[in-house]
């Protein structure tokens, strides 16, 4: 969840010795102002000798402001006065050194941060989580219309939750108060079929959803105040459609569809009509499409195939998703009856993570430098069947939503890619869904 600064502060800024042809100068405080500053200090030149005794001196002072925050710089000219006629001896000169402070620094909101759990429970427990130890509170456990939350989307821009009801076929929204943890239901809106995954627009104009039951996939506009609309797009493009991924350009729908074992490709309009791609799907082979990740610079996604508890890479090129190389197994050595279920990339672009159940555990891939993908190692999930798992923004935490077992949190190394254990799980019967959201308090 994205949040905001709510406002801005004035500080004053201290202008440091700058230089000018090797001599220093030195500048005043003076307090910053709401806009843009200009700051001016006095600085010595030492002249280039010209033919005829004269020359200029220039020279460039750099310096910060009071807190350290905003760099200072700025030009000084000087103009040498000869004496010697054509030897001319270069005396030191005066001139002015002028620079411009950004005038401001923002003021940084407090946040929140916020652990939301979904599953087969009929809640949806909302956990305050301390970023510094990894500890957790429970705020408010909220019951729901739908009995079986399974999966949830937080919007990008706004105290705003949408669910997932696999069970009773809808699309539930609700607004959030981070303070109390508290979840009010907005409306709902039918989704024949069992939606089994839910996820929000960048921009925060849509919801979409995909349903594993009959193959259907579509997207539901948000409204000003946060309650979705009639289902935009509502149509079928593949046996067991698995989730709607955006893609990283906002041009473009994936959708991976296990039974077909393809990634269905459609454009999105700004209107929320889908239009087959070219191609309008990428084979995948007999793994069993399930969900997808974005790598950060754009040109990268990677896919957990369920069937075959594998990842395979693909490359991006603005209009169409390519394989790159091999699907990779996500396990250290065969287990059956092990399937996979969530993927994700570190925020830093070097680690993929993905789960299986079976094996009960979070498989860590690095990322080599033309986007393939080697298994690392696995960490034991913490419970049985992680069914899903989720970074939190900054990329030092991690959730892991067991069926078995409760909510595991992990510390994370973002250069290795380990996971450290924190705490004992929490309590949540068949938790299908972990995440951790910030929110300006």
């Amino acid at each position: 969840m994205s949040f905001r600064p709510n406002g801005f502060a004035n500080k004053t800024s201290l202008l440091c010795a700058g230089l000018v042809l090797g001599l220093s100068i030195s500048c005043s405080s003076a307090p910053l102002r709401p806009t843009a500053a200009t700051d001016e200090g006095t600085g010595d030149g030492d002249g280039v000798n010209g033919g005829n005794g004269s020359g200029n001196g220039s020279g460039t002072g750099t310096g910060k402001d009071k807190d350290g925050t905003d760099t200072i710089s700025g030009n000084g000219t000087g103009t040498n006065e000869p004496t010697n006629g054509g030897s001319g001896t270069v005396l030191p000169g005066t001139g002015t050194e002028t620079g411009t402070d950004p005038g401001v620094d923002p003021v940084v909101t407090p946040k929140i941060s916020l652990l939301f759990i979904g599953g087969s429970s009929s809640k949806i427990d909302v956990y305050k989580f301390n970023k510094s130890t990894g500890a957790t509170a429970l705020l408010k456990s909220n019951s729901t219309p739908g009995a079986n939350p399974t999966f949830l989307a937080v919007h990008p821009k706004k105290k705003l939750l949408y669910a997932a009801d696999e069970t009773g076929s809808t699309i539930m929204a609700f607004s959030i108060d981070p303070a109390s943890g508290v979840l009010k239901v907005l409306n709902s809106q039918p989704m024949p079929g069992g939606p089994a995954h839910v996820s929000v627009d960048p921009d925060g104009k849509f919801v979409f959803a995909a349903t594993y039951g009959s193959g259907h996939a579509a997207s539901f506009p948000i409204a000003s105040d946060g309650k979705i609309g009639t289902a935009t797009g509502d149509l079928f493009v593949g046996m067991n459609a698995h989730a709607v991924h955006m893609s990283p350009n906002k041009a473009q729908l994936w959708i991976p569809c296990l039974g077909s074992n393809y990634i269905a490709q459609y454009s999105f309009s700004a209107s929320g009509q889908w239009t087959p791609a070219s191609p309008a799907t990428v084979p995948i082979g007999t793994g069993g499409p399930r969900h997808m990740a974005s790598h950060p610079n754009g040109k990268w996604a990677y896919l957990m195939n369920e069937l075959s508890s594998s990842v395979q890479a693909l490359t991006y090129d603005g209009s169409s998703l390519k394989l790159n190389g091999t699907a990779v197994s996500a396990l250290s050595a065969p287990v059956g009856g092990n399937s996979g279920a969530e993927i994700q990339v570190h925020p830093a672009g070097k680690i993929v993570y993905s789960s299986n159940r079976g094996d009960n555990s979070i498989a860590i891939f690095s990322i080599a430098a033309n986007g393939e993908v080697s298994l690392q190692k696995t960490v034991k999930s913490g419970g049985k069947t992680p069914r899903h798992f989720a970074l939190d923004e900054s990329g030092n935490w991690m959730t892991v939503a067991n069926q078995t077992g409760g909510v595991s949190v992990f510390s994370v190394n973002a250069t290795s890619g380990d996971l450290t254990a924190k705490g004992s799980a929490l309590s949540y019967d068949t938790a299908q869904y972990a995440e951790i959201f910030d929110f300006a308090e």
